[in-house]
């Protein structure tokens, strides 16, 4: 996106120019890999760029929870192809679906000895919702939806 179109009207100040230069380098990269960048715990010189761009992505999400990005760029980053504001909870709320959905159609719950991939990771998903609520650190909400499924997962 052009800076003339992002910015119509406005005057530019470093920072401005600064957040745009990211947000540049975040369009090539979702552009080029087809993903957001993610930060990696095995860095190397080929990742940190992406694991730097993943930090700019997340320290803009702490800023909209903060009320303090602005709206402009708020708008920006909801353009980007794959850009979630919590990934954690789009992304669970993802895999209750996918599992709810397996619950339908299988009538039991997913095996870790399937041959189907998609199925093994979903029981390893279940395992982890399971261990995660076993230790007192699966908030409440999580734990009833889970005990609205027709089987028991915790």
């Amino acid at each position: 996106m052009a800076r003339d179109d992002a910015c119509s009207g406005r005057h530019l100040g470093k920072l401005d120019e600064h957040w745009l230069d990211e947000f540049a380098n975040l369009e090539r990269h979702v552009e080029l890999r087809g993903a957001m960048p993610r930060e990696s715990k095995n860095q190397t010189s080929q990742v940190s760029g992406e694991a730097r761009l993943a930090g700019w992505v997340r320290y803009q999400r702490r800023r909209a929870v903060r009320g303090i990005l602005p709206d402009w760029q708020r708008e920006l980053l909801e353009q980007i192809t794959g850009f979630l504001w919590d990934p954690s909870n789009e992304n669970w709320s993802r895999h209750l679906a996918t599992l709810t959905a397996f619950l339908e159609r299988e009538g039991r719950v997913p095996r870790y000895r399937s041959s189907n991939a998609e199925e093994r990771r979903l029981a390893a998903w279940v395992h982890k919702q399971r261990h995660l609520h076993g230790r007192g650190e699966l908030h409440q909400v999580r734990v009833d939806a889970l005990r609205r499924l027709p089987f028991r997962i915790v």
